[in-house]
């Protein structure tokens, strides 16, 4: 099954060290709801982390940050 906007999310997330949901939101023009309902089911894969309340970042870019 393809999830495409979890996985434009997940690109995004990638190319940026720190977002919130309302950027995301911002930048693809869609309802906040709707961003914090993908990114949740991102988190739950194991793909994203949520730092603080609302600052979201790949796992990857993570793990990137922890090493320097």
């Amino acid at each position: 099954v393809s999830y495409p906007l979890r996985d434009l999310f997940l690109r995004y997330l990638r190319a940026h060290a720190l977002v919130t949901s309302e950027q995301l939101a911002h930048e693809f023009s869609l309802g906040i709801a709707i961003v914090e309902e993908q990114l949740q089911q991102l988190r739950e894969q194991g793909l994203v982390m949520n730092l603080q309340q609302d600052i979201w970042v790949s796992d990857e870019v993570f793990r990137r940050l922890r090493l320097r």
